[in-house]
């Protein structure tokens, strides 16, 4: 839904990258009646090197991974990189901030949502919800609320809490 609103984003996927390359990105929200959408534009890469830094680095993978996250990850990060973490659990900011630093912003999304990847490339919402931002050691900075209204821009609903 950000990248459809204007987000210029880049999606880094692993081992479903072929399968995405070759079908693309689907969102299927069955609220409103089944509609398919087509993430576009879908900018793609398999190797993080290949993206670069990155001024926010949004996290979505099950937190499972999450011992992997600073090799991963390291190539997306510079001095000002920010980060945003949408993943289900416990300590998924106290991972980060351990690996990139507690100065940097990190902004945590708590998801209120009813969302499956069904494929490797159908991503199906069955209660949009909302998603709860928090940002990790304060409220929300400057950075932080501009993230939160790029949501808001793509018709996500949200709420601000001043504590995770």
């Amino acid at each position: 839904m950000l990248a459809n609103s204007g987000v210029d984003l880049s999606f880094l996927f692993r081992s479903t990258y072929e399968a995405v390359r070759q079908k693309g990105l689907f969102l299927v929200h069955h609220q409103e009646d089944d509609r398919e959408e087509r993430v576009d534009p879908l900018k793609l890469y398999r190797d993080p090197s290949a993206i670069g830094v990155c001024d926010w680095v949004l996290v979505a993978v099950k937190s499972t991974a999450n011992g992997k996250l600073e090799e991963i990850l390291s190539p997306l990060v510079g001095e000002q990189t920010r980060f945003l973490t949408l993943q289900n659990g416990m300590g998924n900011v106290e991972n980060l901030a351990g690996f990139f630093g507690r100065h940097r912003t990190i902004l945590a999304g708590l998801c209120f949502t009813c969302i499956n990847r069904t494929k490797a490339n159908r991503i199906e919402s069955l209660l949009p919800g909302y998603v709860q931002f928090g940002q990790y050691g304060s409220g929300l900075n400057q950075e932080s609320e501009h993230m939160v209204r790029a949501f808001e821009e793509a018709n996500v609903n949200v709420k601000r809490v001043d504590s995770l």
